[in-house]
């Protein structure tokens, strides 16, 4: 009978562990807010492109929404952000069906970006980015 209680009482601490562990994986994400806006280029808005928004507090991964026709619009957590943003033109041949692309954007906007933003609360805000040539 001791032996069988041993034999629970390690379960029970097995299963306790992997509890706490699996505790720690889900629902601690930051909740994410809607937000929309528009990206131009000179005066011309970004055909085709991303825009990423990073957490401006450390280095992490950053939320990538796509551009169209100099509009964007998505999901991203809440919070002061560091922006990057990405422009491309088609350049060349179709390869395997997609066309060439060229990232056209000066480095300011992107890898050496000094771009911020806040996303409120109630996220769904109108963003601009008016970037100069």
């Amino acid at each position: 009978m001791a032996r069988k209680s041993r034999r629970t009482s390690a379960c029970s601490w097995v299963v306790l562990g992997l509890l706490g562990l699996l505790g720690g994986c889900g629902g601690g994400g930051a909740a994410t807010v809607p937000v929309a806006g528009k990206v131009t280029f000179g005066e011309a808005p970004i055909e085709k492109g991303q825009i990423n928004f990073y957490p401006t507090d450390r280095d992490a991964s950053g939320e990538v929404l796509e551009v169209v026709g100099g509009k964007f619009s998505g999901t991203v957590s809440k919070g002061p952000k560091r922006v990057s943003i990405l422009g491309f033109s088609e350049t060349g041949p179709e390869f395997e069906g997609k066309p060439s692309l060229e990232q056209f954007l000066p480095t300011r906007y992107n890898q050496e970006t000094e771009l911020t933003a806040e996303i409120p609360e109630q996220g769904d805000r109108e963003m601009v980015f008016s970037l100069k040539k």
